[in-house]
């Protein structure tokens, strides 16, 4: 193997590059000595390193597997093949690795979460036994926790698991017990904020996302992590105002011809509108920074104002008479385009900003 004995000193220099989180410069030292020494296992392994912490998860698995074929089964070989299997949609092959590392070494919690998550992956990709697969994958990341319960990390990749699988709950679990060690575990932090951002709680999520990137200033997707929360707040606005129009335009016509009485035709109106109302205005909640954040991205502004028009459509469609309520259905239609003319270009530009700013 020639990887073996003293490291060369580009080798060297890379793995302390990607121990100061510079894994591009950490590439570069790597395929410095590679031109050298194209056999070298251990070059491969290191270059495979440098793409997963560049997410780059193809070129990762490709010279993971030159380092395989080179006769490297290290663990850490192994573990680093088993995720980017896993990160590239190959679960099932994945999983044989993380079964091969525990039958070498069973009381090793890193190999269990690695099971756990493949099996996660599986159950995610629809396999028939889908019971099966969340139940097994929830089983590894509990005997995980079980073999190493003063980890932070550990808790936290655990919650990571059940989070896969669709449990919310136990995550939520996990995550708050790595905190409960370790007040800085971003990971966790992180975890919250994912939760916090799906139940709607964007109050809660911008400032768990605030607190991460003070940790950790390079997760450059924690705004994207965050406004997916308020996007699916804005689609059940939607979804709300949608449902509520067709029975505004009723009402209104009903008051118009004399049949309601203005106290009870601004109170159906306000219940009509009011699902939708909510479900916009939590989209305000979220924390000021976050907020201010978000507004310097292009395309934000303008996906929020889009998000508004849909509670503002149940109001258009009752107040004015007959027929010109109709209208409300062309301006929600028109603001449904605009929301995603503007939502993917807020989507894009984050995720042109995250792949800039890694290192």
């Amino acid at each position: 193997m020639s990887g073996a004995g003293t490291p060369p000193a580009p080798l060297r220099r890379a793995v302390g590059l990607l121990e100061a989180n510079r894994p591009r410069q950490a590439l570069e030292a790597v395929e410095e000595e590679l031109g050298r020494d194209p056999g070298s296992d251990l070059c491969w392994a290191l270059k495979g390193r440098c793409h997963l912490h560049l997410d780059e998860n193809e070129e990762a698995l490709a010279a993971l597997s030159r380092a395989l074929g080179l006769g490297d089964r290290s663990t850490g070989l192994l573990t680093m093949t088993s995720t980017a299997l896993s990160r590239v949609g190959r679960p099932e092959e994945a999983l044989e690795i993380a079964n091969e590392l525990l039958r070498a070494e069973p009381q090793v919690a890193s190999h269990h979460l690695l099971a756990g998550r493949a099996m996660a992956e599986i159950h995610r990709a629809g396999h028939p036994a889908l019971t099966e697969w969340s139940r097994n994958a929830a089983l590894a990341a509990r005997t995980a926790r079980g073999l190493n319960g003063l980890d932070p990390w550990t808790h936290s990749m655990a919650g990571y698991v059940f989070l896969r699988i669709g449990a919310p709950h136990s995550a939520e679990e996990a995550f708050r017990t790595a905190l409960s060690l370790d007040p800085r575990e971003d990971q966790a932090i992180r975890g919250l904020a994912v939760i916090d951002a799906h139940r709607g709680r964007m109050r809660r999520a911008g400032r768990r996302g605030e607190q991460v990137l003070a940790l950790d200033p390079g997760q450059a997707d924690i705004p994207r992590l965050v406004y997916t929360g308020a996007l699916r707040l804005s689609l059940l606005a939607n979804l709300c105002a949608g449902v509520a129009l067709l029975p505004a335009v009723l009402w209104g016509n009903v008051f118009h011809t004399g049949g309601l009485s203005a106290a009870v035709f601004v109170l159906g109106v306000l219940v009509f509108a009011a699902p939708a109302l909510w479900s916009a205005a939590r989209i305000a909640t979220l924390s000021s920074a976050m907020r201010r954040h978000l507004s310097r991205q292009p395309g934000f502004v303008g996906w929020a104002v889009g998000t508004a028009v849909s509670p503002s459509c149940v109001f258009v469609a009752a107040l004015p008479p007959p027929p010109w309520g109709l209208t409300a259905i062309a301006l929600f239609v028109g603001g449904l385009f605009w929301q995603r003319h503007h939502r993917n270009r807020l989507m894009a530009g984050m995720e042109a900003r995250e792949r800039a700013s890694r290192p």
